[in-house]
């Protein structure tokens, strides 16, 4: 009711946007597939959505590529280290060049992750040998050993699900348009094909969490023992400098 969208994938129970729990439409008030599709392209419509999502933007004060990670991580309820990290990957093999010197920002959250900073450092050297070539069909990079091999046509159409599934969700439309993404899904995985909406979906693990505990402990005990090494010779010649008294058991 707070930003007046209309889910169309009955497992949503709140609003991807304000978080508002979602009122349930009669039979008789629910549009058509039809009256849906024409809404959700209309200009109008992608107007006011961005404008919701927008403020929503301001809100939260999130802004460039932490952005779109709070957005996407949001919609698919999961902030994993592992499904953020994923994301940033994805996202920076969009385009034709690289936008940015690493696969993920930097910032200070990653002293906590200090694992992921060394994979993302080898993963952007990395990326950087490997995707040469340039699909315009789906607008990602791949890799491409010679110089007229084309992109496969299975990953293409992946790279270009995807795409559509992130421009659908920053731009509102993904409240119409999941429910189609959820069939496609099921028919990949029926032909044995990989399913972009359904990776995304399944990212929210156990397993993952669990990493990401380890991760952080890892990275604060190895932080500690760093700062204790530093430390320890100064506090040590501290104690030298003190004329303390000899202790002697009798």
């Amino acid at each position: 009711m707070k930003c007046d969208l209309v889910f169309q994938l009955e497992e949503r129970t709140r609003c991807l946007y304000c978080n508002t729990l979602l009122v349930e439409l009669d039979p008789e008030e629910e549009p058509s597939d039809f009256e849906i599709f024409e809404e959700a392209m209309s200009d109008e419509a992608i107007q006011k959505k961005k404008a919701i999502i927008t403020q929503m933007i301001n809100d939260r004060r999130v802004k460039g590529h932490g952005r779109m990670q709070y957005i996407v991580g949001s919609y698919f309820r999961t902030r994993t280290f592992q499904f953020m990290y994923g994301f940033s990957r994805n996202e920076f093999l969009m385009g034709k060049g690289f936008s940015r010197p690493l696969v993920q920002p930097l910032n200070t959250s990653h002293f906590f992750i200090i694992p992921w900073v060394g994979i993302n450092l080898l993963d952007s050297v990395w990326s950087r040998m490997v995707y040469n070539g340039y699909c315009p069909t789906c607008g990602w990079k791949f890799h491409q050993p010679m110089a007229n091999q084309k992109h496969n046509l299975r990953h293409c159409n992946y790279c270009r699900e995807y795409s559509l599934i992130i421009e659908d969700i920053l731009t509102g439309r993904i409240t119409q348009t999941e429910r189609i993404f959820k069939r496609k899904a099921f028919e990949s995985l029926a032909a044995k094909e990989r399913s972009a909406y359904h990776d995304l979906c399944g990212q929210n693990k156990l397993s993952a969490k669990i990493f990401d505990v380890m991760c952080i402990w890892f990275s604060v005990t190895l932080m500690l023992s760093l700062l204790v090494m530093l430390v320890w010779p100064l506090f040590s010649w501290m104690l030298k400098g003190l004329d303390l008294p000899q202790m002697e058991l009798r």
